[in-house]
């Protein structure tokens, strides 16, 4: 009686167990089905659910194939691996396995035949290395690092291959370049030699050879894409762009003409005429009525106008002359963001009077008496 019950839960619980695995099946297809949809949102989510199913449905078909072949029985012992038929039903089937560690090869043996594995021994000679630039599609939680560790070169390859700093970000589905080995690709230009090509990157010409399969340095030609084996890209300094100055005071233009009034001379003259109405304007034409020579059209914005006449030879300093171009230190917020310049008219005891222009609103003309220790005063142009 109590084997009839217990063949009856057992039918049962195979019968549970097979509708179980069918249903974890269709899950499996359903995930294949909706895999596009999955990967949207998270890839890592996707392989979970996938790799667990398939645990699951592999654990259901070990235990139905237990329940109808409860009749096999693993031995192994130091010499051969063993799988035979008991033939015994009425036993609990028993699985034992032991695992030995030795250097000599195991004999696989199924009911008397014998199968022999040969003697591999895996070396560095029978890996195949890599030749060529291959493309990489960046995946989510990639860096720059794990690439470059996931194919054994540089992170600064990676960088210089693919134009990249290490400022730069790269995003799931970008396509990077990957060399083969450490280094940098070069593509020959006209003019070339292999012998420029290692210097510039800091190479062994041998190297780039034997990389390249060339057959001496003298092979190569124009377009050839070569792979420069622990090259190092040259550094390039940034030029520093600076206002090209007059050196000397001497080189300048010329005023042939007299003009009796501002707007004449701004509208005829063929000197620099700097932005009509502002300061630096009325001061050019004062200084080319007096002077008889163009003011210099390079030295920008009145706040440089002291420095920049230093530089292209012009004579500077703190005493007052008739003439001079005064550099001034105001309260305006124009005036702080610009500078402000202004042309001596008159110089007393303890004062000086200025005229210049757009102090009060542009294109308007204006005089004021300063004293000589005035502290914004910077400096005076001669």
């Amino acid at each position: 009686m109590k084997q009839k019950k217990q063949s009856q839960s057992n039918i049962f619980l195979n019968f549970c167990l097979e509708r179980i695995e069918k249903v974890l099946y269709f899950v499996l297809f359903f995930l294949v089905k909706i895999k596009r949809t999955i990967l949207k949102f998270s890839k890592q989510y996707y392989i979970y659910l996938l790799t667990g199913a398939f645990l699951i449905v592999a654990f259901i078909g070990g235990l139905l194939g237990q329940k109808h072949n409860p009749d096999l029985l693993f031995q192994f012992n130091k010499k051969q691996l063993i799988v035979e038929k008991t033939g015994d039903y009425s036993e609990k089937p028993d699985f034992t396995i032991s695992a030995y560690l030795e250097k000599e090869r195991p004999t696989v043996s199924l009911e008397g035949s014998a199968l022999v594995t040969p003697d591999l021994n895996v070396t560095d000679d029978y890996l195949i290395q890599r030749t060529k630039i291959i493309s990489y599609k960046v995946q989510p939680g990639d860096n720059i690092e794990k690439i470059a560790k996931k194919f054994g070169i540089s992170v600064n390859s990676v960088l210089w291959e693919n134009k990249l700093t290490k400022y730069s970000i790269i995003r799931p589905g970008q396509i990077l370049r990957i060399l083969p080995v450490t280094g940098i690709s070069h593509k020959v230009k006209y003019g070339e030699t292999l012998e420029k090509i290692a210097k510039k990157y800091k190479a062994s010409i041998e190297d780039i050879v034997d990389y390249n399969n060339l057959a001496d340095a003298s092979s190569i030609r124009i377009g050839d894409v070569l792979i420069i084996p622990n090259g190092v890209m040259p550094q390039i300094i940034p030029r520093r762009r600076v206002a090209r100055l007059s050196r000397s005071k001497d080189k300048v233009l010329l005023v042939s003409k007299k003009y009796t009034s501002y707007r004449q001379w701004v509208r005829k003259t063929k000197c620099h005429t700097y932005r009509w109405g502002q300061c630096t304007s009325w001061v050019a034409f004062k200084w080319s009525l007096a002077k008889g020579k163009c003011l210099p059209g390079n030295w920008g914005h009145a706040k440089y106008w002291l420095y920049r006449a230093r530089r292209a030879g012009y004579a500077t300093g703190k005493t007052p002359k008739v003439g001079a171009i005064v550099s001034l230190r105001e309260r305006g917020w124009r005036a702080r963001l610009y500078g402000h310049v202004a042309y001596v008219e008159e110089v007393g005891s303890d004062t000086i009077t200025i005229s210049e222009m757009n102090f009060k609103g542009a294109w308007i003309v204006d005089k004021r008496t300063l004293k000589k220790n005035d502290y914004r005063i910077i400096g005076y142009i001669y």
